[in-house]
């Protein structure tokens, strides 16, 4: 009768060891499913890059998106310069921080780029574009994967509510 305690006993331990490993490490895709973007960024220094596959939007859309998280003033204004922020706004920034990042203020920025040149702003409405929005705050900038204009709507008015925060 002990012996079946213990064994019971042990694969129960062995199922919550199991599910800690898991939640303590997330599951990763396969580099061939992240965006080219992620793959430039994953490994660069001062920059956390996550990608996101089928990230929720509301009940019934989930899209790609990837996260750059920059870890300093320095890596954070070169992510700018790369996805084709005017250097006025830059150095605006660097010397007047506390006009984008102060007491009451959260500065967010939405625009969208080229999916194949990060460095050219493109209308929201234009095929082949791909929605960002950026805080100041955190340092990030939030790449959402997608090409229709009413989607791109919805995301500007929903997820810049939670960068506020």
């Amino acid at each position: 009768m002990k012996k079946r305690h213990y064994i019971s006993l042990a694969i129960l331990l062995a199922g919550f060891l199991a599910s800690a490993a898991v939640l303590r490490h997330p599951r990763q895709l396969p580099l061939e499913e992240c965006s080219p973007e992620y793959l430039r960024y994953k490994d660069a220094p001062g920059i956390r890059a996550s990608f996101v596959k089928n990230f929720p939007i509301n009940d019934t859309l989930a899209v790609n998106v990837l996260l750059l998280e920059a870890t300093s003033d320095s890596a954070f204004c070169a992510l700018l310069r790369d996805f084709g922020e005017a250097e006025d706004l830059i150095n605006l920034y660097i010397t007047n921080r506390e006009l984008f990042v102060g007491e009451d203020v959260n500065a967010i920025e939405v625009f969208c780029i080229d999916k194949n040149d990060t460095k050219k702003h493109l209308p929201r409405a234009t095929p082949g574009s791909r929605l960002v929005i950026g805080s100041y705050k955190k340092k990030s900038l939030c790449v959402f994967n997608v090409e229709e204009k009413s989607i791109k709507d919805l995301i500007s008015l929903t997820h810049i509510q939670n960068l506020k925060l």
